[in-house]
């Protein structure tokens, strides 16, 4: 697809690939027994659900707006532009941000890994991820919100950002590592970060 705009009511295969150039997608649901990757270098994308196996986003720029994503691997790259998804279930989720914003709610994952260079990442998970997850950041801004009293542990390196611990009402602004564990401890987090600001509440 090359420009104009897409409608899809309806769409159900094994495998599904949807790349545009520019132009915008409306699509209501989407489902693939395996894959679905939606690719686009402007325009955007609005989608109530999707349903897959393996599911990969790719944004060069514009908007992304999901309702609801249903998969066992999920993967958002993103070079600039903003993603917004509602709701979020997966096993394994993936990350990689160059600018721009992203904000994903109500996310339920067994683990999941985060890596931008700048820009600004809003994800606030329904439960704790079970398993190790991790976070790398240069420079913009991450918050993670958990909405359980699940426990896990902390672990932040930074070397001249900032952290706003909210669960415990601190504020860090030193270069070094911070451990911390919350409700008695349990799955690791690790944050990674060269400047800019984290926020955990």
């Amino acid at each position: 697809h090359t420009s104009g705009e897409i409608e899809i009511d309806e769409l159900k295969s094994g495998n599904i690939s949807i790349e545009s150039t520019s132009g915008d997608l409306n699509a209501g649901y989407i489902s693939a027994r395996k894959n679905v990757s939606l690719k686009k270098f402007s325009g955007d994308f609005d989608i109530q659900t999707i349903t897959a196996n393996e599911l990969v986003i790719s944004s060069t720029s514009g908007e992304t707006e999901v309702d609801t994503i249903n998969a066992k691997e999920v993967r958002f790259q993103s070079t600039s532009g903003n993603i917004e998804v509602d709701n979020m279930d997966s096993e394994d989720f993936d990350l990689y941000l160059t600018s721009g914003n992203v904000e994903i709610d109500n996310i339920n994952t067994e683990s999941f890994k985060t890596k931008s260079t700048s820009g600004s990442i809003n994800l606030r998970f329904a439960s704790v991820p079970t398993e190790t997850s991790r976070i790398s950041s240069t420079s913009g801004s991450i918050n993670l919100s958990f909405l359980s009293t699940e426990g896990f542990t902390l672990e932040y390196k930074t070397s001249s950002g900032s952290f706003d611990d909210k669960i415990e009402d601190s504020h860090y602004s030193t270069h070094g590592t911070i451990t911390k564990k919350y409700f008695g401890g349990g799955t690791d987090i690790l944050v990674s970060t060269t400047s800019g600001s984290f926020c955990i509440e």
